[in-house]
């Protein structure tokens, strides 16, 4: 069973930028039968979300922030092979907006996918949209994800839906992210097949919901 120091323990070595001892950590974690879905969420994910919160407190100095970064892209790396598994027929393609640098978050629920069986395909940090829609066109994925955390660009994340739904308005689409934390969640209400996710746990719930159609 997962245990609370085991995340502390991670966390400390990650601020310490001891990718040694992450992975070590997540070895061990691995070698003990520890469910992926927890390690991802239990350890990876509340710890970049304890980095990005010291970072925006100014407590957590922008070439630490880097290296934690660096280190949890290698960790994801390391766990991948663990979660390959057969493919249901359902796809998605994950993005991060323009302007947009943060993209860790939106790798592990592109992982999380996978680990559910579906084609996941995800195309990284600061892309264009016009990039975006020629990719959606060529692949035709049965859900579109759109991570966001800078709330500056709201106009982009509501641009680049727009852009979508004009090149297919059945298009199923789900935001994630932390964008809304500033701004009313309800502004993309009025796009039909649109829904933020805003938890593991409503994504876990979307993606059996998914199975079941």
């Amino acid at each position: 069973m997962l245990k609370e120091t085991d995340y502390i323990i991670y966390l400390d070595s990650l601020l310490k930028g001891d990718k040694r001892e992450c992975i070590k950590t997540v070895n061990r974690l691995l070698d003990e039968g520890i469910n992926v879905r927890q390690i991802y969420t239990k350890v990876i994910q509340r710890s970049m979300y304890r980095v990005g919160s010291l970072w925006e407190k100014n407590r957590l100095a922008i070439p630490n922030e880097r290296i934690a970064s660096d280190i949890t892209c290698s960790i994801v790396d390391l766990i991948y092979p663990q979660i390959v598994k057969k493919k249901n027929g359902m796809s998605i393609l994950i993005t991060c907006l323009d302007k947009e640098h943060h993209s860790i978050g939106a790798r592990i629920i592109s992982d999380y996918f996978e680990m559910n069986g579906w084609k996941s395909t995800f195309l990284g940090a600061n892309v264009p949209c016009v990039e975006i829609l020629t990719y959606i066109k060529k692949t035709k994925p049965h859900v579109v994800g759109i991570s966001s955390n800078f709330y500056l660009n709201i106009a982009r994340l509501i641009k680049l839906i727009e852009d979508i739904k004009s090149q297919n308005p059945l298009q199923e689409i789900i935001i994630g992210g932390q964008i809304f934390i500033h701004w009313d969640e309800n502004i993309i209400k009025k796009y039909n097949n649109v829904k933020y996710i805003s938890s593991m746990k409503m994504l876990e719930k979307y993606i059996k919901q998914k199975e079941k159609q």
